[in-house]
């Protein structure tokens, strides 16, 4: 019953109906749940989703209680953090509740960024942390149907594809990582001649993820 009880104080309160592709959500008043029915978008190839499948997790909420056992997926098109319960599909609401969520060993946190000048909780999944915090922003670049009518040939479909972004957290403000380090550099330049020198020795080239968090871990451990 307090496992119910907790998993209601996620959700929102409002009542309406949206319809995205084949995907109809609905917000019950306040109390329920938002409840979801999801089915395949028409006209797309690729996935929403971070994972298609559903992966164990544990939510921790800032407040302190856990809630476990449950399984979880990401829609990342929607910024959305999906859960089932009972054989039923629902939409995490009030994320701002949440501290970081544990999915089969690795941690995602939501956190406040713009976009479009519109401060909204975004899932990143944390990569490293200390006095700095790497975080990896997931979203999906679009690629338009190539379909020519006339010759009948060419792709109908829109292509999803899972990209990513990164970025730096220190104290309360975020910034995305340029693929040649120059901002990441810049921000941890209080320790600007260390970092120099492990970037020269390890050979680091800042376009890969492994490169971007021993940088980090390396800035963490100074």
């Amino acid at each position: 019953m307090k496992k119910q009880f907790l998993i209601m104080l996620l959700f929102v309160t409002a009542v309406f109906n949206v319809t995205f592709g084949q995907k109809v959500i609905t917000l019950f008043p306040f109390g329920n749940d938002k409840a979801i029915s999801s089915g395949k978008l028409s006209g797309v190839d690729g996935s929403p989703y971070l994972f298609d499948d559903w992966r164990h997790g544990t939510i921790i909420l800032k407040s302190g209680e856990r809630i476990e056992k449950l399984l979880y997926r990401y829609n990342v098109s929607q910024n959305e953090l999906h859960y089932l319960y009972n054989s039923e599909e629902y939409v995490v609401g009030n994320v701002a509740t949440i501290k970081l969520l544990d999915l089969d060993g690795r941690t995602f946190i939501f956190d406040n960024i713009k976009v479009k000048n519109i401060d909204e909780n975004n899932l990143f999944e944390v990569l490293a942390d200390g006095k700095a915090t790497l975080l990896v922003k997931y979203y999906i670049e679009i690629t338009p149907s190539n379909f020519n009518q006339i010759l009948n040939s060419g792709n109908p479909n829109e292509t999803w594809s899972l990209k990513e972004k990164y970025c730096l957290k220190t104290g309360d403000t975020i910034i995305d990582i340029d693929k040649k380090g120059k901002s990441l550099m810049a921000i941890l330049a209080d320790k600007n001649v260390d970092l120099k020198k492990f970037v020269e020795q390890e050979k680091i080239s800042f376009k890969t993820r492994v490169d971007i968090v021993k940088v980090v871990d390396y800035y963490n451990s100074l």
